[in-house]
């Protein structure tokens, strides 16, 4: 995989004592394959690029495309249901 600074990735392992499932954005890449993090909390550490996989950058893990993906079915349900009582009513 070819990870790029600014992708947002979790340690699939502990490293440099930051736990397992830790989050952080991709600063720098080095030539051999190592990643400089910037972790959620605060901590910078080099990591090999095998350590880690992409996730995403808001809330935690995957959440937020859930939420947005729910918000547009309802709008779009929300619309249609007015279209529909709208044209039944005004007849």
């Amino acid at each position: 995989m070819a990870y790029e600074p600014g992708d947002w990735v979790r340690l699939t392992r502990s490293v440099e004592g930051q736990p397992t499932g830790s989050r952080g954005k991709i600063t720098s890449t080095g030539i051999f394959g190592d990643l400089d993090l910037q972790l959620d909390n605060g901590s910078r550490i080099t990591v090999n690029q095998d350590a880690v996989e992409y996730t995403s950058a808001g809330g935690s893990g995957g959440d937020m495309g859930c939420s947005v993906v729910l918000a547009a079915v309802l709008t779009g349900a929300a619309a249609l249901a007015a279209t529909w009582t709208s044209g039944w009513w005004g007849a």
